[in-house]
């Protein structure tokens, strides 16, 4: 009899201000704006698992995962953001993420 285990992986983008450490001119604020990502992997053990980095994208994470043995099932696009991107007044994008994963236990 074939067994899996499941596990969930869960990408968050938060958007956090930040302080100018550098005078510029014609700034209007001290402060901007700095995307944040985060990754917590939840194992089929009960312990859970908290990414934070710069060098962390998503091709690393799953990769990382899939040299575990896991397989993606379900990619889920839990919450969205709307705001400028790349010279667009307005685009939409994933702020929360979960991806399923299983393997063979």
């Amino acid at each position: 009899m074939i067994t899996w285990e499941y596990s969930i992986v869960e990408r968050t983008i938060k958007r956090v201000k930040k302080k100018r450490t550098l005078s510029r001119p014609k700034v209007q604020s001290d402060f901007y704006w700095e995307l944040e990502e985060s990754w917590d992997i939840r194992h089929p053990d009960g312990t859970d698992e908290h990414l934070q980095g710069e060098d962390l994208s998503s091709g690393a994470v799953l990769n990382r995962m899939g040299a575990a043995g896991w397989e993606l099932v379900s990619e889920v696009v839990w919450e969205r953001a709307t705001g400028t991107s790349q010279g667009f007044p307005s685009a939409d994008f994933p702020i929360r993420t979960l991806y399923t994963m299983k393997r063979f236990k």
